[in-house]
């Protein structure tokens, strides 16, 4: 289950909340440490509902995409990721982790130009 591996995962890093909620906050997502707590404890939904996340958290606690993903997919009733989000998500975890920054930087320039379906 998401919660348990992403508290599994920060301990292991030696991270506290408050660590993970920046990293991730460095990383571009809108994210406070009270919402890692939740997350960690069943309170507030998934932090896997969209790849951008998923790919940060992936990044952050160091964690493998595709396994990320397939909780992800398993999490979310009734809302799996389309074949182009997959691919871009296998793309990506293929790069070093600089190309991935640039990557991603990419995607939210073209997610500011073009109109959300």
């Amino acid at each position: 289950m998401y919660r348990d591996l992403i508290r599994e995962q920060r301990e292991k890093l030696g991270l506290n909340q408050g660590d993970l909620t920046e990293k991730l906050q460095a990383e571009g997502m809108s994210v406070t440490r009270a919402a890692v707590s939740h997350w960690e404890n069943g309170r507030n939904p998934s932090p896997l509902d969209n790849i951008r996340d998923i790919l940060i958290l992936a990044r952050v606690l160091k964690l493998d995409l595709t396994e990320l993903l397939q909780i992800a997919d398993n999490q979310i009733a009734g809302k799996g990721f389309g074949e182009a989000a997959q691919s871009a998500a296998l793309i990506v975890e293929d790069l070093t982790p600089e190309a991935q920054q640039i990557a991603l930087e990419q995607l939210r320039s073209l997610q500011k130009h073009f109109p959300e379906k």
